[in-house]
């Protein structure tokens, strides 16, 4: 599930994202559509708004459903358990613009619904990038992603944003594992931003990191990656040690985003974007009928 905190020590709560659901639910299926429509007026009525300050109000993209083909598949590591798909058009067109942070839903043969980060070129608009880890033992819908063949027609919904990368002022990039799809372009985008900016890439073993050759080419002294088989476990203290100021941007497993959730407010950054991969445990629920009528 995708989930954003802005403004964190502020206190600003941001609800978790309705699409990342593991197993596709018509409940949220007809919110989702409800949503669009909304976004649609909200787009048309806001068009010449202006907030307080005298700038134009942005409305949220309305979500676009695209058939595409898958056109490359290519394995990244050296494990060989995580794959990057390049989608296009049949038609060769353009595709949608999209930003660092967003995400496409895609609609896979079984029914299920994935999302997965971009991790390509935003300046690029001739395809999308993803890129996917096998989970064995998981939902079944990575194990459907790397038997996608090329040539094998894909519908997906999207670009969405539930993780915004604003490009400017420092940043501190936290990244685990697969997690690192979101980071990349971020990172990209603060490189030719100009900003101040570090990275810390953090994953199981040297064979099982995807983009671990490209990001060690930048040479960069900003880039820090550490792996458990050689640095053990990352600590709180470990994860946020070169905080300075401005905004943290995480990525990755649950535990490491609890532990940065935890302890980012004794730091000195202002603010915490982050973007989980499982949804949030449900504490103090109650149950509840949902009644569908034609």
């Amino acid at each position: 599930m995708t989930e954003t905190v802005e403004s964190f020590r502020q206190g600003r709560t941001i609800p978790p994202d309705l699409y990342g659901r593991a197993i596709p639910d018509q409940t949220v299926s007809l919110v989702t559509d409800a949503l669009d429509k909304w976004f649609a007026l909200l787009d048309r009525s806001q068009r010449n708004n202006t907030d307080g300050n005298g700038s134009r109000c942005v409305a949220v993209p309305v979500a676009r459903t695209l058939d595409l083909t898958v056109s490359r598949r290519e394995v990244l590591c050296v494990d060989e358990q995580v794959v990057r798909l390049t989608f296009t058009s049949p038609q060769g067109t353009d595709l949608p613009a999209w930003a660092p942070g967003m995400h496409l839903d895609v609609h896979l043969p079984s029914g299920r619904r994935r999302q997965y980060s971009l991790c390509g070129d935003p300046a690029d608009r001739s395809d999308y990038t993803v890129a996917v880890r096998l989970i064995p033992d998981g939902g079944g819908g990575s194990q459907e992603m790397h038997r996608l063949e090329v040539g094998t027609e894909v519908r997906v919904r999207g670009p969405r944003n539930g993780f915004p990368f604003v490009p400017r002022g420092q940043a501190l990039f936290i990244a685990g594992g697969i997690g690192i799809t979101a980071i990349l372009p971020m990172v990209r985008a603060a490189q030719c931003a100009g900003m101040d900016w570090q990275l810390l890439y953090c994953g199981r073993s040297r064979e099982s990191m995807p983009f671990v050759d490209e990001i060690e080419g930048w040479g960069s002294p900003r880039v820090r990656i550490r792996t458990d088989d050689v640095d053990g476990h990352p600590t709180p203290a470990d994860l946020l040690a070169q905080v300075t100021g401005g905004a943290v941007y995480c990525c990755g497993p649950p535990p490491m985003i609890s532990a940065v959730r935890t302890t980012v407010d004794a730091t000195a950054a202002t603010h915490l974007y982050f973007e989980r991969f499982s949804p949030p445990p449900v504490t103090g629920g109650v149950e509840f009928e949902v009644q569908l009528v034609d």
